[in-house]
């Protein structure tokens, strides 16, 4: 893989005259210049891309950088130069983003990185106002304190499971006037007339977005004169650029959205249907080429999830699931090639690239099928909470090396209060680094809990340590003081709830008008994890007791955490996380708010069979100015 060479004042002439196009010149003298390709050199007003230098040959692409072909006298001046290109590869080349914007693309691991659905009654939740907890990159957010600015209103919107656009693959010829029809599992889904240029078809737009699209619709073009027109579907409400269903050729048709989206880190994960429609190797590997070279090529920095194992195949059965398994390694396998640009895999000068795999705590390697360990997956594919966690905090260490993702994530100080004059922007509760005098939680929680908050059990009827703590001073060595749970539980139920911040207030005692846009953040902390199964922060508006709005951060889906033991082979127990809610508008008529850290458990097990120790701080709510 060549790189870009460079030299200071390095001149000469023309050896012998050339016709336009040559791709090879000879020059007077390659003293000054570099000793190996590539560097860039200009002839008159054409620009050569130099690939190979023997002695005083050079090997050329010529027109580089769009210049104009032609022909070129015997003692013409030579210089090489820097050129607009390089000055632009140098740029896209710097990693130090400051706060990098993410976004995912590609099959339905992508749409998971953005869909949100309730574990156990698959219900959809506006990804605009509530982040996922089986989205790795929603993770890698909060191990990353906040650092990555992952917005879910530039991708896929509109309704869950209903069609958000249609692309026009093949606009086809002699067509007068068609008309577009759909066959799939949804209902509802209805077109315009296909715009035309020329007997073409040009665009297609969306009417009705119809719903339950659990698969991707056949899109159909009739018409009595035209042929040739390839439509293909894009469903909405992921916040992603993912499109369930789809093969790594149907992504490419899509590559233009994420290109042309405001984004530095593309996260992509692309591959699992190809082998279950018998899409060979060799095309997802090209296809897959194709993807990383134009989003390199366009500036982006790209972060490939490969697939993963997974205990069911679609559609394919005994050998054939074996050929899948290895047909799986084999594309893994050539993404590592490209990634670490070895075996002439990558063509592109720059390493903007890494992968982000979980195959070693994800799959069971002491299985001769290769299955994901139960706790993995919440179907046999897709992410569950605890892989996503998992999955989230290796993203976060590899982008905070690549990226030189370093310092301090917030502002910590409890002179950073709200001033409607000169901050805006500063926390709105009190005390909000918890040095007020400690109060007490309400029963059956036991010992002592920062002033100014509160901290009750919101379900559950398990028995055992259930205590609250105060760390005055921080082992971490910041600032202010820390809440501290400790919880040792059993003979309980399924979904206990555990909560702590602010009960029912007026808006008005805390700064906060109707049309205000209100976000809040903290710090956590999990150790000693068992059963754990709900991580989130919430905070909720409301109107004479019936809430109006939310927005939240975090698990809500009552789906097993990762072990403790386990967590911290990934260098991870004990790890900060940033919890920042979706910022979300205050609605009319709103009079009251709440606002809590709530930590869940499956405790219907024997005494001490779920367990925690759960830290807390930094708790604020602002304003977004």
């Amino acid at each position: 893989m060549a790189t870009e060479q460079f030299s200071n004042l390095a001149q000469t002439t023309l050896g012998s005259s050339i016709s336009a196009g040559a791709t090879s010149l000879a020059v007077a003298s390659a003293s000054g210049f570099p000793a190996s390709g590539q560097f860039r050199i200009v002839i008159d007003q054409e620009i050569f891309l130099v690939t190979v230098v023997s002695g005083t040959t050079f090997t050329v692409t010529p027109g580089y950088e769009s210049t104009t072909q032609a022909s070129h006298t015997s003692g013409a001046a030579v210089a090489h130069i820097l050129t607009a290109g390089v000055a632009t590869m140098l740029y896209n080349n710097s990693l130090n983003f400051s706060t990098p914007r993410i976004q995912a693309f590609g099959d339905s691991r992508a749409s998971y990185c953005g869909l949100n659905v309730n574990a156990s009654s698959s219900t959809y939740a506006n990804p605009a106002l509530q982040y996922p907890s089986r989205s790795p990159i929603a993770w890698a957010n909060r191990f990353l304190r906040g650092r990555l600015n992952f917005d879910l209103t530039q991708g896929y919107i509109g309704q869950f499971q209903a069609v958000f656009e249609v692309k026009v693959l093949n606009g086809g010829s002699n067509y007068t006037s068609p008309s577009v029809s759909f066959s799939g599992t949804g209902t509802g889904l209805t077109f315009g007339s296909p715009v035309l240029s020329g007997g073409v078809i040009k665009s297609v737009s969306v009417t009705a977005q119809g719903i339950n699209f659990t698969s991707l619709p056949t899109l159909t073009v009739s018409d009595s004169t035209g042929s040739g027109a390839s439509l293909q579907a894009v469903l909405g409400g992921t916040g992603t650029f993912g499109n369930a269903g789809e093969t790594t050729t149907q992504c490419v048709n899509r590559l233009a959205d994420i290109v042309a989206a405001p984004v530095d880190i593309v996260f992509v994960c692309i591959g699992t249907n190809d082998i279950t429609n018998s899409v060979s190797a060799a095309t997802s590997k090209a296809n897959l080429q194709t993807i990383f070279d134009t989003l390199i090529q366009a500036g982006k920095f790209v972060v490939y999830c490969p697939d993963q194992a997974r205990s069911y195949w679609a559609s394919l059965s005994g050998s054939a699931i074996t050929n899948a398994r290895h047909q799986m390694y084999n594309v893994k396998r050539w993404a590592y090639q490209y990634a670490l640009m070895v075996n002439g895999k990558n063509p592109n000068t720059s390493k903007r690239m890494l992968i982000c795999d979980g195959e070693d705590f994800w799959a069971d390697a002491t299985s001769s099928s290769g299955n994901p360990l139960s706790l993995m997956t919440s179907d046999g594919l897709h992410w569950s909470t605890a892989s996503a966690q998992a999955m989230g905090l290796r993203l976060a260490q590899q982008l905070e090396q690549a990226l030189g993702l370093t310092g301090p994530a917030n502002i910590v100080s409890q002179a950073d209060g709200y001033d409607s004059t000169y901050n805006q922007d500063g926390a709105l509760n009190f005390s909000w680094l918890m040095t007020a005098t400690p109060g007490s939680p309400t029963a059956p929680l036991t010992g002592s809990i920062a002033g100014n908050f509160n901290a009750f059990r919101g379900s559950g009827s398990s028995t055992g340590t259930m205590a609250g703590s105060i760390e005055s001073t921080r082992t971490d060595g910041l600032s202010g003081s820390r809440q501290v749970f400790t919880f040792s539980l059993g003979g309980g139920t399924s979904s206990e709830q555990y909560n702590f911040g602010i009960t029912s207030s007026t808006i008005s005692a805390y700064n906060i008008s109707v049309g205000d846009t209100i976000i809040a953040e903290c710090d956590m902390w999990l150790s000693g994890q068992a059963s754990v199964n709900r991580l989130l922060l919430q905070i909720s508006f409301t109107q004479s007791g019936t809430v109006v709005m939310q927005g939240t951060d975090g698990d809500n889906s009552a789906d097993t955490f990762i072990a403790s033991g386990a967590y911290m082979a990934l260098g991870g127990d004990s790890t900060p996380m940033t919890f920042k809610t979706a910022p979300v508008v205050v609605p009319s008529g709103t009079d009251h708010f709440t606002c809590y850290a709530t930590l869940g458990f499956n405790a219907s097990g024997s005494a001490g069979s779920a367990t925690a120790t759960w830290k807390i701080g930094n708790f604020r709510i602002r304003k977004v100015v």
